[in-house]
């Protein structure tokens, strides 16, 4: 009613010549929010930005914990 439409543009350095190679990069694009997301959980709820791997033991708990 009255609003007018969103126009995305995507840039990129990827040449799309046709539709599917334009989706392609639509869907480049999409998997972009679900690293964002991933690694949110990883700051926030993991507090991975606490977890101090100074020495060469703590890599390695870590490793082992999370392979």
């Amino acid at each position: 009613m009255g609003k007018s439409s969103i126009v995305w543009r995507i840039m990129t350095n990827r040449d799309s010549l046709d539709e599917s190679q334009a989706i392609e990069i639509i869907d480049w694009y999409r998997c972009r929010w679900e690293i964002e997301i991933f690694f949110d959980v990883l700051k926030v709820g993991c507090h991975v930005e606490r977890l101090q791997l100074a020495t060469r033991e703590r890599v390695e708990k870590h490793r082992k914990l999370y392979s």
